[in-house]
């Protein structure tokens, strides 16, 4: 009878013995084993709400309604790409949210069953 071992590996190192290993139906059982012993993340659901997207003096502006806050956001483009800021960040961010929600309430949101 074969000794029960104990193996620790990385999916890095799993995927270099995936190289060298001839892949018949064998190994491919084993690699399948020791890929589904390792834990595999879950995604768990944090929070839910409505989102819009809206533009105001020429920028496009993204709001995301929660049950207990309203966040506005808006594209900043960087070196590594486009991100999502959050408006109170910006400077005068707070005059700007309420600017936002001021339009969004009379602008808005009375042409929308909101």
């Amino acid at each position: 009878m074969t000794d029960k071992i104990t193996l620790e590996l990385t999916l890095n190192e799993l995927k270099l013995i995936d190289k060298y290993v001839e892949f018949d139906y064998d190994t491919k059982s084993l690699i399948n084993k020791i890929q589904n012993a390792y834990p595999k993340p879950k995604m768990n659901f944090e929070n839910e709400g409505k989102f819009h997207i809206v533009s105001y003096n020429g920028e496009v502006y993204y709001r995301l309604k929660y049950p207990t806050a309203i966040l506005w956001f808006m594209k900043e483009h960087t070196t590594n790409g486009m991100m999502l800021c959050l408006v109170k960040d910006y400077d005068q961010g707070d005059k700007l949210l309420k600017v936002l929600e001021e339009c969004w309430v009379n602008e808005v949101k009375e042409n929308k069953n909101d």
